[in-house]
């Protein structure tokens, strides 16, 4: 039954999921003209009304009862139900999500409400129709914050971004990461997060396998000539039992120095008497050294971004052409210098494809199911990128690191920003050489 009910009467849900009902402007002047079509539904009392008055609070038709009070209308046709509070919130987020009205955030926070009401994620997925995969995925996002998520989605960001931020477990990183988002510094600033959430959850498990056998040494002990280095490795690499060296005599003390900022962890022992006392390092090779160290870090971390991306790929059809032009865009650049190695790429990758008498050919993209091509096996196989390739000399001793052309990585770079990928301001600074790494030693 349809009743008439004054708009002083009538009340917003507090707990809508949809947070804004966004400009009414021409929903009113439509009511102004042509009257209320579709009835709210209502509740008696409820959670909107004010404590000690009376009245109904709306749980469908938020965005009419808004315009509706924007043209003036005094009163507005109702349907009233009886509802629990579990089926309001349900109610009110099924008809949002049947409208795509809700952000992913917002349903999110929609799913959280029904499962503090009682609701699982099966019944949840059944009552919505989404599935249980997506709900979950949802409810990851409840980690970011709110208004940083607002300004994110202004920016442009996707449902993909924002569930890899929520996989951060650094509260600081996932405030940072979701400023980033919308820029150019995104895959940038989330290859460092993701290598930081590594080494914090890596370096407890080998503090406790290397002091089983070594004392605590400060970091500063690297350099000392006093002490060799028995295994050294990158924090992300560890596996157990890397650092246990070959043999542990009796008479040696070893000492480890896991070295978070730089992402080294080593095992040191001191040094044979005999060994001569090595010449200091001067001021000057210390900081050439430091310098060094952070190319390295850059070196890496432009690796690993670069690696990131392509083991993400996920839009081999969409860039088939072009995946096919850079393929033989590379094997023709290294046939300059490698041709039997090239020979040998181009027929391994005809035989993964499977095609006849081991021809690579465009149809080979067209015809194979490009899930089974991955972006991976091309930059692996073909290009053969890899960790250390760099736009720097390191140099040794006192020498400071310098700047370096390298048009084979620039190809590389050139090939993945064609195909999505996108630089970061660091990034840009190391190909053309204005990084602050590349420091002039008459500073």
């Amino acid at each position: 039954m349809i009743t008439n009910i004054k708009r002083e009467f009538l009340f917003p849900h507090p707990d809508n999921v949809r947070r804004e009902v966004g400009d009414v402007t021409e929903l009113a002047d439509s009511i102004k003209q042509n009257g209320i079509f579709q009835n709210l539904t209502v509740v008696r009392g409820g959670k909107g009304v004010p404590e000690g008055k009376e009245g109904y609070t709306v749980i469908i038709g938020h965005r009419r009862l808004a315009a509706a009070t924007l043209a003036g209308i005094d009163e507005l046709p109702c349907s009233i139900v009886e509802m629990s509070e579990q089926e309001q919130i349900s109610t009110m987020l099924l008809e949002n999500m049947q409208r795509s009205d809700l952000t992913a955030y917002e349903q999110a926070q929609g799913f959280q409400m029904m499962l503090d009401f009682g609701e699982t994620k099966q019944s949840i997925a059944e009552k919505t129709g989404f599935s249980q995969a997506t709900v979950s995925k949802r409810l990851k996002l409840l980690v970011l914050d709110n208004d940083g998520f607002k300004a994110a989605e202004e920016r442009g960001g996707t449902l993909e971004q924002y569930l890899q931020v929520a996989e951060l477990t650094d509260e600081e990183d996932r405030d940072k990461a979701l400023e980033k988002i919308g820029t150019d510094d995104f895959r940038w600033f989330m290859t460092g997060a993701k290598k930081r959430q590594k080494i914090a959850e890596l370096a407890p498990l080998i503090k406790n396998e290397v002091k089983a056998f070594a004392k605590k040494g400060e970091t500063s002990w690297r350099w000392n000539g006093d002490y060799d280095v028995v295994k050294r490795m990158e924090i992300v690499e560890w596996t157990e039992g890397a650092l246990v060296p070959d043999s542990i005599p009796g008479s040696t003390e070893y000492w480890y120095i896991i070295d978070v900022s730089s992402g080294w962890v080593y095992i040191v022992k001191k040094a044979e008497k005999k060994k001569a006392t090595p010449k200091r390092k001067s001021p000057k090779e210390k900081y050439a050294d430091e310098l060094r160290e952070r190319l390295d870090r850059i070196v890496h971390a432009m690796y690993d971004s670069r690696r990131l991306f392509v083991e993400g790929f996920t839009a081999s059809k969409k860039y088939q052409d072009k995946l096919y032009e850079w393929t033989m865009k590379f094997i023709a650049q290294r046939a300059i210098t490698d041709h039997a190695r090239t020979y040998y790429t181009t027929q391994w990758l005809a035989k993964h494809l499977h095609t006849e008498k081991n021809v690579f050919t465009p149809e080979a993209f067209e015809n194979h199911d490009p899930a089974n091509l991955p972006l991976a096996l091309i930059w692996a196989r073909v290009i053969g990128d890899y960790e250390d390739f760099c736009y720097a000399d390191r140099n040794w001793g006192e020498t400071f690191p310098k700047y370096r052309e390298n048009s084979y990585l620039t190809m590389i770079y050139d090939f993945l920003c064609d195909i999505g990928y996108t630089l970061s301001e660091e990034e840009r600074q190391m190909m053309d050489g204005t990084h602050p790494v590349f420091e002039s030693e008459e500073v």
